[in-house]
């Protein structure tokens, strides 16, 4: 998995359109498409906004990452996702 995968995830596990991740961070539309499609590689300053934006911990991004690396599928991870929202837990120090 790729940091856009993990973008992506959250994304459709928070139902947030694209559009609601430009206005939050500030990011053109442009730049989030790109990034999300690894058009574009994200620098740390747009990876920090992002999470933020998404309301997650730069580490829960990175620690899905991993996830899929230890062989889980985007489904899992989109329930993870999903199930961390719902019980407000850090997806970090749980999976």
């Amino acid at each position: 998995m790729k940091i856009q995968d993990s973008i992506c995830a959250v994304m459709a596990a928070k139902k947030l359109k694209l559009t609601d991740v430009t206005e939050r961070t500030g990011l053109s539309y442009v730049s989030i498409t790109n990034i999300r499609n690894g058009k574009m590689n994200i620098s740390l300053s747009s990876f920090e906004r992002i999470s933020k934006a998404l309301e997650v911990n730069p580490s829960d991004l990175m620690r899905l990452m991993e996830l899929e690396e230890e062989g889980k599928t985007y489904q899992e991870l989109l329930f993870i996702c999903t199930e961390s929202i719902l019980k407000n837990k850090s997806i970090y120090g749980n999976y």
